[in-house]
């Protein structure tokens, strides 16, 4: 009943699991699609790689929910992402040697699972071969780095639904050049009620107001909510280094604006 006399390879245990968690339709993994030669096709692969039957849709629907539940509630509860639905399931099993099991024990942890859990599109199998960080249990070597690789795939690979805005949504621009609001602007939909002779400036589009930010004379001008691009251009445009921590719009400024820049060589900025 454990199943420890069965023998077969990650790929073969792979393609079992997918044509069970695929609606019941087993495809065997192919490498080549055809074989042409001189232009002509002289193997078809896809025509010759028939979908097998292995179960019902409606059981491969509750085998989907129970390897689910393994990810939500189960033995690999530890791996729940906040991503993607992770479904799966665990396996853990002594490495018997020729003469039977050990009594120093060593063992296999592996995962095999896919995401998304409801509308599968991967399918992994991990496997460790004596783990030796002082676990051995499958949920806490395998399936973590089965969490991992399905994260980095989903966030750069699958098509993501997403649900239709309800009403046009305009961003609410801080600050910057005016050349580039104006073609964010066209794309936008967004007119500007005054008549802009800045370069730089603060806009705030849900009253199509503008207001022109001072980067001329011998003072340093006020950087707060200009990007990073945009600041570094100003700012070295006037003989001055910057040196900035963080990602996104400037929040803090040092040396603060209106001091004179014959006093300064260097400001500091936090973006946020």
């Amino acid at each position: 009943g454990i199943g420890y006399e069965n023998q077969h390879t990650p790929l073969q245990l792979l393609t079992a699991y997918n044509g069970i968690i695929n609606n019941g339709e087993l495809h065997h993994p192919q490498i080549i699609d055809a074989i042409t030669d001189a232009g002509l096709v002289i193997s078809d692969f896809n025509e010759e790689n028939k979908p097998e039957t292995v179960c019902s849709k409606e059981t491969s629907d509750k085998i989907k929910l129970l390897t689910a539940a393994v990810v939500e509630r189960g033995s690999g509860a530890n791996i729940k992402s906040d991503i993607v639905a992770l479904a799966g399931k665990t396996g853990t099993a002594q490495i018997a040697s020729s003469s039977g099991y050990q009594t120093v024990k060593k063992y296999n942890a592996s995962f095999v699972g896919h995401f998304p859990a409801d509308e599968p599109v991967y399918s992994v199998f991990v496997m460790i071969n004596q783990p030796s960080n002082g676990q051995f249990y499958a949920s806490y070597v395998a399936a973590p780095i089965f969490k991992e690789i399905a994260e980095k795939i989903y966030t750069i690979s699958v098509k993501q639904k997403v649900e239709p805005a309800q009403k046009p949504y305009t961003p609410a621009f801080v600050s910057g050049y005016y050349t580039d609001f104006k073609e964010i602007n066209k794309v936008m939909g967004v007119s500007v009620n005054e008549q802009i002779t800045a370069d730089v400036v603060q806009i705030n589009a849900s009253n199509h107001s503008a207001k022109p930010i001072n980067t001329t004379g011998n003072k340093l001008p006020n950087t707060l909510g200009l990007g990073a691009k945009d600041v570094i251009y100003l700012l070295e445009q006037k003989g001055l280094k910057v040196k900035m921590t963080g990602y996104g719009r400037v929040v803090e400024q040092s040396p603060k604006p209106g001091t004179p820049l014959s006093s300064i060589t260097t400001v500091y900025l936090r973006l946020n």
